[in-house]
């Protein structure tokens, strides 16, 4: 009578098969959670940019006037009763209103923000890769 099994052999090619298949599973999952982790991080990036243009811009839209002169980092807006200030502060873009001051990013989020202004009531704002320009509507 004949004994049925798997052969040393057949047991060596079989785990060998499987630490193959299971190394370049392992490899591609590596991969995919890298990629992932860079994507999302850059993601979240350009939100926060996009969060502080939206901020920027619409002061200044909707300030009565610009005041020009200032440093390239700091921005100064006129309201009706406030005084409005954007700049780049301990490594963080602040506005200050007033008595009051709120941070839009944390620290690091951030690298680089400047302003220019080109013609009156035109601001152009650098935020580290984002660009923008905005008109303040009620400037004379």
């Amino acid at each position: 009578m004949k004994e049925r099994g798997f052969t040393l052999v057949e047991m060596i090619i079989a785990l060998t098969l499987s630490v193959l298949v299971l190394s370049a599973g392992t490899f591609m999952l590596s991969n995919y959670l890298r990629t992932y982790k860079k994507l999302s991080s850059a993601v979240e990036k350009n939100q926060i940019e996009q969060f502080v243009l939206r901020k920027v811009v619409s002061d200044i839209q909707f300030a009565e006037n610009i005041n020009i002169g200032s440093a390239p980092g700091l921005l100064v807006l006129n309201l009706k009763d406030d005084m409005l200030r954007y700049d780049y502060f301990d490594q963080k873009v602040r506005r200050r209103a007033n008595k009051s001051t709120a941070y839009l990013t944390e620290a690091g989020e951030i690298s680089s923000l400047s302003f220019s202004y080109p013609r009156p009531g035109l601001v152009l704002i650098n935020l580290d890769n984002a660009k923008t320009g905005a008109y303040c509507r009620n400037e004379k």
